[in-house]
């Protein structure tokens, strides 16, 4: 892992990442994430997070085992969060572009994303077209006038 830190941009995402870690298990508490969900992480970053939903839904095969989606457009990104976590199913690929999963999901997270990309609404109608009927999306915004506190 220490090469992928030596690249002061993607350092700097695993450190941002890596403070705002424990707001997970809030999220996913609030999200009611159960054990065998599908889950999807839009703009997933290093998948510091999302590795801790992932915890709660299980990874792998088996009746109770979930499966974990992670979406992010950045290839040395997406790189390291292969090289991380790989039970995650890390997909490089701009959110705003159709995608298919092989799978609908159960639950949609999208953590300080939108403000990064010039079509929002486009992520948005992605999502919707991959969630199962009952899916619960769950959004946590950066606002660019608050104090920059994570929580």
């Amino acid at each position: 892992m220490t090469a992928f830190t030596q690249d002061p941009t993607l350092a700097t995402l695993i450190s941002r990442q890596a403070r705002k870690a424990h707001l997970a298990a809030i999220w996913a508490e609030r999200a009611c994430l159960r054990p065998g969900m599908k889950l999807l992480d839009i703009g997933a970053g290093t998948g510091a997070l999302t590795a801790r939903y992932a915890a709660v839904t299980g990874t792998g095969s088996g009746p109770a085992q979930g499966q974990v989606f992670a979406i992010e457009p950045g290839a040395a990104v997406i790189d390291y969060l292969r090289a991380a976590h790989p039970a995650l199913i890390a997909l490089q690929q701009d959110a705003a572009t159709p995608f298919v999963l092989p799978c609908l999901v159960d639950r949609v997270f999208i953590t300080d994303t939108l403000h990064h990309t010039a079509d929002p609404a486009a992520i948005l109608r992605n999502v919707k077209s991959v969630m199962a009927p009952g899916a619960v999306l769950f959004i946590a915004e950066y606002h660019p006038a608050g104090a920059g506190k994570y929580g």
